[in-house]
């Protein structure tokens, strides 16, 4: 590991990784006029009994995404490689968890 590198152990490395999906999964509900989905509306389609319990959920939940270098920390901590793997590589993992709230805000319009 190089100085400076920060290395993730669990949960925060599950908890992270679930943040950086709600993030992009909030960008994916853009309709062109607005975001159809706050992240805190896709986060709670991916967060598990417990995992609000935890340290790194801690930090979000004071940030409440507000801080605009959160992201970017997340995904440089998780150092997951460009958008494109990292979303491939997040759905992989999560993407059952997402499908369901992404079927039901579909149903009411939402998404």
């Amino acid at each position: 590991m190089a100085q400076g590198e920060l290395q993730l152990t669990e949960p925060y490395r599950r908890i992270f990784e679930k943040f950086l999906l709600a993030y992009y999964l909030h960008l994916d509900s853009w309709d062109g006029g607005k975001y159809r989905k706050s992240m805190d509306e896709c986060l709670a389609w991916l967060l598990e009994p417990g995992d609000t319990e935890t340290l790194a959920y801690l930090q979000y939940e004071y940030l409440r995404g507000r801080d605009p270098d959160f992201i970017p920390y997340v995904a440089g901590a998780l150092a997951l490689g460009d958008e494109a793997r990292a979303r491939e590589l997040l759905w992989s993992r999560y993407g059952a968890q997402a499908e369901r709230g992404i079927r039901a805000a579909r149903a009411r319009g939402g998404y």
